[in-house]
């Protein structure tokens, strides 16, 4: 993959991941699953929250490994289709069964749902919102084995981390984006941004409603005390004669 021949050759970023979809920015991306050996009713297929990324990806952004590994450049077009699920379709869906080695039939492609092995079980994430109540469960793929039917519906996002905080994240982006042109002059490179804003977009709403409320109580309290004096004005008035 071209994404890891530019992570190699770029010093400065000491760790990247690439994905699909990454969180919060509040696009979904589902897929239709069933674990294999197991019959359900066709309604009551779930849909887990789809996402295809690169080798470095949960490293990149610290997402806990739980159980067995994460994807490697060892996952290739040759081998066997890899998945890693979360925490919360583990529990749900596997709760009686060792999940590690445990093969998902996975409805990714036009054709029949597709056997893919799971190789490991990593901590949940917030992909959609900060508010939801329950973790969604979460399906992970590598670029290397998307299915020919999806390809070229599968856009790349690129996630960069360096834990020395002096640097800025426009001169990583910068030095990454010239390695990826090194590699393919050809790449198109926007949107360039911390992956802490999705954060801050994300936490917008809810500090506007905090924002209203507080002004709307700041105005009720100001009323109220505006009434309170003209209650006691008129109360305090001489009696008339």
């Amino acid at each position: 993959m071209r994404f890891s021949s530019a992570s190699r050759r770029c010093p400065a970023c000491p760790a990247t991941g690439a994905i699909t979809l990454p969180p919060l920015i509040g696009l979904f991306s589902r897929v239709p699953f069933t674990v294999e050996g197991r019959v359900i009713e066709r309604e009551r297929v779930p849909l887990a929250q789809f996402r295809t990324v690169s080798a470095g990806y949960f490293e990149a952004l610290r997402i806990p490994l739980k159980r067995g590994r994460t994807f490697s450049e060892r996952d290739t077009d040759r081998t066997q289709p890899a998945a890693i699920v979360n925490e919360a379709l583990a529990e749900r869906w596997l709760d009686d069964l060792d999940p590690i080695g445990a093969r998902l039939l996975v409805d990714d492609s036009d054709g029949p749902p597709r056997p893919i092995g799971i190789v490991g079980v990593v901590g949940n994430v917030q992909q959609i919102a900060l508010d939801g109540k329950e973790p969604t469960w979460d399906l992970y793929v590598t670029y290397p084995q998307i299915h020919a039917d999806t390809l070229a519906r599968r856009g790349v996002e690129h996630v960069l981390d360096d834990s020395d905080e002096r640097r800025s994240p426009g001169a990583l982006s910068t030095a990454f984006v010239r390695e990826m042109r090194r590699v393919d002059p050809d790449v198109v490179a926007s949107q360039i941004r911390p992956l802490d804003h999705n954060l801050i977009d994300a936490l917008a709403p809810r500090r506007f409603s905090v924002s209203l409320m507080a002004g709307f109580g700041a105005r009720g309290t100001g009323a109220g005390a505006d009434g309170d004096l003209r209650r006691h004005r008129v109360l305090g008035q001489p009696a008339r004669a």
